[in-house]
C-alpha cells in the first residue's frame, strides 16, 4: 500500500535585536573599599561562608588585581569559588576554561 505525505514549506527564520544588557553600579559589600575589594563580606553575602578554604583569598585576590590565575586544588578544595566570587563582584563577563 503505497502512503502519500504532503509536505508543508519551511518557514522563514527570523532573527531579533536584543537591546544591550544595562549593568548598574554595584554597591553594598561588594563596593571597593579603599584600593582593595571587601571579598570577605561580598562572601558572606553571597554564599554565607565566613572563613575561606586554603588558598582560596589568594586565588581571588590575584584575579581580583587583574593577573592571570590558574588555580590548582584536590576534588572539594574549594575551586569554583576561585572564579565565582570575582564574577559576582566585578562588571562584565567572566570566561572560564575548564577540561570537563
Amino acid at each position: 500500500m503505497a502512503t502519500s505525505t504532503k509536505k508543508t514549506p519551511a518557514k522563514k527564520a527570523t532573527v531579533k535585536e536584543r537591546p544591550p544588557i544595562k549593568v548598574g553600579k554595584r554597591t553594598g559589600p561588594v563596593a571597593l573599599k579603599g584600593s582593595q575589594y571587601d571579598i570577605h563580606g561580598a562572601l558572606e553575602t553571597y554564599f554565607g561562608f565566613r572563613e575561606f578554604k586554603g588558598t582560596q583569598e589568594k586565588s581571588i585576590r590575584s584575579l581580583l588585581s587583574g593577573q592571570d590565575t590558574f588555580v590548582i586544588m584536590p576534588t572539594g578544595g574549594g575551586k569554583s569559588l576561585c572564579y565565582q566570587l570575582p564574577a559576582m563582584i566585578l562588571d562584565g563577563c567572566a570566561i572560564i576554561v575548564s577540561p570537563l
